[in-house]
């Protein structure tokens, strides 16, 4: 919302209206679902019901689900993953994360030659997806714009549970309805409870399925372990009663009666009702007087956050003798839906004062304290007040943003200092693995390959997936998170930038000033400020080279002075510059050899690390129009996943083949 300095006294029922108007814009635009996500996180884990077929293989199903053998083998039964065959049913592990006020997943899925969206839906993904949704996700023009090697968006729905129901399910099996099935068959099939079953999905006509159209939620056991996981309550960070995830519902028939509605009531609004109201009500003008904010006043940081955020506040505030104000600083116009907002008693508590023994973490703007706070692990992010732009940055991005490989804002404050609240994601940052003391245990390639593929999702999101898009403009391993399941979370937004145009154009925004880290940043950004999202696939490609090598992005080389004098001299590099000589050599994937961190040993692929090594110098390149896209980069780490677990089965034996194995420690 945009503050214009005009206030109006609105009578109850305007106020209603608008509220009415609100929602209806809502659902007449948004994919809707019957309420929040629920849990407010999502849940580690959901299963999609998949049946072989003759041409399919293990590998291939795994790099199309984007999960592993392993993985597999916690929810299935498979003596022997080389050999499956057809008709075998199996349940695929995925995320269910809250995208958009549903529970879902959205697929990453390369065409092949003859592909049509139909058959990714109704072949590649049986019936798990559909056509309307791939196109709406993958921003079609229409369903027959797809061409080999494009890589389409596969959205799923799921389910975490609902503890209205039972408190004893967490783990559901999403199951699109087949020809031939009825009520009973459903659940002495999956030996699901009648009741349970007819309650976890309330709107389902039992009495007449739609093969193909409807899709349920069935309660499911662990396969390793014969348990039923119970619903996660740590991830619900929500207040009040129980809701109920939909899915995705198209609404266009209802959205266009709405909007009509809409156009009607607005009119009537805009035109006759508020301008007869603002001339005759004499009171309009003194409360315009007594809550305008005076912008003039220098050091007014009431002005800074209505300039940066192009929110307004309205409320007066005391300030210090140097202008910064104190006490809570107003957003209340400032939109942090799904947010959280704390007390200051309550984060001192929880972080005992905010005490050094608390302390996780700190940057240029401010400390990190571990915190446990109303039932959570989380992690505050203490800032300085000169660090509004920042601050703001991260509530405009993180309240609307929410994918499983981002971090996720829980809450902030705004008393004293400005506070944000997260997700604790436990095994802290990639740099402390890779560049850290010697007390941690080294990544292994499997965890570094994973790490990566995490961190380009998470950058691929908000380039091309949200709306608007962001760029981060700060993407470097310190931060990149890895929690412990050993995936990775991308952080810290306080830098992002609102993109102007779709991703199809290359510079989104204009020359912007310089922040961000040496080391990490590209040409053009560093010499003439330019931004767009090859400014992140350039820093990703550092991150790469880290990866590979366990060096740090600036890179310290001892010698001698070319003076012949033998005195001891100390350079420093580009990590970019130390790979550009070995990636662009034809014969050097032997000398990458040099470069791999020497604590993997060799308990490494080297066609793997090449392969990675390649991506990074793509990704590097001088010129921004040569560099690819995070989509793409996500496409080259899922096949270089894939290859990554077949070597893993080769060198240790499936037998070996454990969840701490893949996963890296």
């Amino acid at each position: 919302m945009i503050a214009t300095g005009v206030i109006t006294r609105r009578s109850p029922w305007v106020s209603s209206v608008m509220v009415v108007l609100v929602l209806a814009a809502a659902s007449a635009w948004i994919p809707t679902s019957e309420g929040d996500c629920l849990p407010r996180l999502g849940c580690s884990r959901a299963l999609a019901y998949y049946k072989l077929v003759n041409d399919d293989t293990l590998l291939a199903l795994a790099d199309r689900f984007m999960t592993n053998v392993a993985e597999l083998q916690k929810y299935n039964d498979i003596p022997n993953p080389d050999s499956v065959e057809a008709g075998t049913v199996l349940f695929f592990p995925y995320t269910c994360e809250c995208i958009d006020d549903r529970l879902g997943h959205e697929f990453l899925y390369q065409v092949a030659l003859d592909d049509t969206v139909a058959q990714i839906a109704q072949i590649k993904y049986q019936f798990l997806s559909r056509e309307a949704w791939i196109t709406q996700a993958s921003k079609l023009s229409s369903v027959g714009t797809i061409y080999p090697g494009l890589t389409v968006t596969v959205p799923v729905n799921c389910s975490c549970g609902d503890p209205s129901v039972s408190p004893d399910y967490g783990l559901f099996l999403t199951y699109p309805i087949r020809s031939g099935d009825n009520f009973t068959g459903i659940a002495q099939q999956f030996q699901a409870n009648e009741t349970l079953l007819q309650q976890y999905n309330p709107s389902i006509n039992w009495s007449n399925l739609s093969p193909s159209t409807d899709i349920i939620f069935i309660p499911q056991r662990v396969f390793a372990t014969g348990a039923y996981p119970a619903f996660n309550f740590s991830a619900d960070v929500s207040e009040g009663g129980s809701k109920t995830n939909a899915g995705l519902i198209a609404g266009v028939s209802v959205g266009g009666a709405l909007a009509l509605v809409l156009a009607v009531v607005l009119f009537f609004l805009f035109c006759v009702y508020w301008p007869r109201q603002r001339h005759s009500d004499p009171s309009n003008k003194a409360a315009m007087e007594s809550l305008r904010l005076d912008g003039s006043q220098s050091g007014d940081r009431r002005s800074a956050l209505l300039k940066f955020s192009q929110e307004g506040a309205g409320h007066s505030r005391s300030s210090t003798g140097s202008g910064i104000p104190v006490g809570p600083i107003p957003l209340t116009d400032f939109t942090v839906d799904k947010s959280v907002e704390f007390s200051f008693e309550e984060l001192e508590a929880a972080t005992n004062k905010f005490s050094a023994a608390n302390k996780i973490g700190e940057g240029g703007y401010g400390a990190v304290y571990f915190a446990n706070l109303r039932g959570m692990k989380l992690a505050v992010k203490r800032m300085n007040l000169q660090a509004t732009r920042e601050f703001l940055a991260e509530l405009q991005v993180l309240t609307h943003v929410h994918h499983t490989n981002l971090v996720q804002l829980i809450g902030y404050c705004t008393v004293d200092s400005l506070f944000l609240i997260y997700e604790y994601v436990d095994n802290g940052t990639l740099d402390r693995h890779l560049h850290g003391k010697n007390d941690l245990a080294p990544l292994s390639w499997s965890s570094r390959v994973q790490i990566a593929l995490d961190a380009a999702r998470g950058l691929e999101y908000i380039h091309e997936h949200t709306k608007p898009t962001y760029i981060h403009r700060d993407v470097k391993s310190s931060n990149i998170l890895i929690d412990k399941q050993f995936h990775a979370k991308v952080a810290d937004f306080g830098l992002t930038k609102l993109t102007e145009s779709g991703v199809g154009s290359f510079s989104l925004t204009v020359p912007t000033r310089l922040v961000g880290t040496f080391g990490y940043m590209s040409p053009e950004y560093a010499r003439f400020g330019d931004v767009s999202p090859k400014v992140d696939v350039y820093s990703f490609g550092v991150v790469l080279f880290e990866i590979i090598s366990a060096k740090e992005a600036i890179v310290r080389i001892s010698g001698t002075s070319a003076d012949g004098a033998g005195q001891h001299k100390e350079e420093q590099r580009g990590l970019v510059t130390l790979f550009d000589e070995i990636v662009s050599d034809p014969d050097g994937k032997e000398k990458l050899r040099r470069l791999v961190d020497p604590a993997l040993g060799d308990n490494y692929p080297l066609e793997s690390a090449w392969k990675m090594a390649q991506l990074a110098g793509a990704c590097t390149k001088e010129n921004p129009e040569l560099r690819p896209s995070m989509r793409t980069a996500v496409v080259a780490l899922m096949t270089l996943s894939s290859t990554t677990q077949d070597w893993e089965m080769h060198a240790y034996g499936s037998e070996r083949i454990t969840p701490g194995l893949i996963s890296g420690r």
